[in-house]
């Protein structure tokens, strides 16, 4: 039987434009990590040689899909003093680029500062008046430059959203990204974006390569016993089934789709350790992500003068949601993240990926995490401005740098 490649032949370059040197692989925290053999494939299912199910193609279509969006990371960008401020989480004034910052596309902040007319409007409008005031004043946003708009406006580029929230190992009082964390919960929900519904489920749970038991603390986190990974699969099959239900639901040559995370951590660093330690390459569909917690502030709240970033308690409470199920049960997490979106969908949102994973660098502060590269808002923006000008995507206005070169 042939080594099992997840990605088989789908090179990291697709992104990175050039292709990298081999390092040492020595180091536990090293994250320049290239594809390798595993020595037991027995516990494999024997229809994993078919690599069609992510082909060139897809590769192909996604390398097009990223230039449609405006996004000339062929080539990681250079680091600067505003993307480590922006991607710690320290954003500075919101600023608006220069080409759209013009009186009549940009509608005076005052005007929304009376909650009782903003909820008057919204129910003149037959919009729901729920939600925080930041909500409010964006939903009525929203709905009046979709009034405003004097031509027409481009399809949203992607069709489906995978909502994801992995569960991992995690011991008690030490900081994500500083030790390894292993995936023990493997779920997802699918979006079908133009029908604003939840299509589709996948959910497993997984066995740890190295942390053989869970830690006390794990358990009474998340729920999950020693004896349910204990009999659960290892990461290399339920990525191989993961895979499986990606082409059930039709999307393995589509590219009309985004990964969803409550963060980066669940790829760059859950995702990315589990990885490395079961020697397999990250699939290339996780490269390209949406973080929902930026990609709400974005939205929502860019008004806040604290600039905090909501979790996801804090988005449902701005959205006035209640939460369903256990918190941190990852099934349960990503059901409600999944709503999360379904709300931001009924108030117009438009959706688009804010972030890559670049398996080849590490975080300057967090060792064990892969470094995540934000996609260039400007470029973003200027290649969308038409569906930005009349939908949710006006709010990217006011993201942090967007108008900085």
């Amino acid at each position: 039987m042939a080594a099992l490649s997840v990605t088989d032949n789908f090179s990291d370059t697709f992104i990175f434009g050039e292709k990298k040197e081999e390092e040492d692989l020595s180091s536990e925290a090293t994250v320049n990590l290239l594809p390798a053999k595993l020595e037991d494939t027995s516990s494999i299912p024997a229809d994993h040689e078919s690599r069609s199910l992510l082909s060139d193609e897809f590769v192909r279509n996604l390398q097009g899909f990223m230039q449609e969006l405006g996004c000339d990371f062929l080539t990681p960008p250079r680091k600067t003093t505003e993307e480590e401020e922006f991607s710690n989480c320290t954003p500075p004034a919101p600023t608006v680029p220069a080409a759209l910052n013009t009186e009549e596309e940009i509608e005076p902040e005052d005007t929304m500062v009376d909650m009782e007319e903003v909820r008057k409007r919204l129910v003149e409008k037959k919009l729901s008046d729920r939600g925080s005031d930041f909500i409010l004043r964006t939903r009525l946003r929203i709905a009046e430059r979709e009034v405003w708009a004097d031509r027409p406006v481009e399809p949203p580029p992607l069709d489906y959203l995978i909502v994801l929230d992995f569960e991992a190992t995690c011991e008690e009082n030490k900081p994500p990204g500083t030790y390894d964390q292993e995936i023990i919960e493997f779920p997802a929900v699918l979006i079908d974006l133009k029908n604003q519904t939840i299509v589709a489920e996948f959910h497993s749970y997984v066995q740890p390569q190295r942390a053989k038991k869970l830690t006390d603390f794990c358990t009474a986190l998340t729920g999950i016993t020693q004896a349910t990974v204990d009999a659960a699969d290892q990461l290399p099959a339920v990525l191989l089934r993961f895979r499986k239900w990606i082409t059930e639901q039709g999307l393995a040559n589509n590219t009309k789709w985004c990964i969803v995370t409550d963060g980066s951590f669940d790829v760059a660093l859950f995702l990315h350790c589990s990885c490395r330690l079961n020697h397999v390459p990250l699939p290339v569909y996780f490269k390209l992500f949406l973080h929902l917690p930026k990609f709400f502030q974005w939205i929502y709240l860019s008004d806040d003068p604290l600039k905090q970033r909501a979790n996801m308690t804090g988005m449902l409470e701005h959205l006035a949601l209640a939460l369903e199920g256990r918190h941190h049960s990852g099934i349960d997490d990503a059901r409600n993240l999944a709503r999360i979106c379904l709300a931001m969908l009924a108030d117009g949102v438009k959706f688009r990926p804010t972030d890559l994973v670049d398996t080849h660098k590490q975080d300057e502060r967090k060792p064990y995490c892969a470094k995540v590269w934000p996609i260039h808002k400007k470029k973003w923006l200027a290649a969308h401005r038409k569906a930005m000008n009349s939908v949710a995507g006006f709010r990217l206005l006011h993201a942090p740098n967007a108008g900085k070169k």
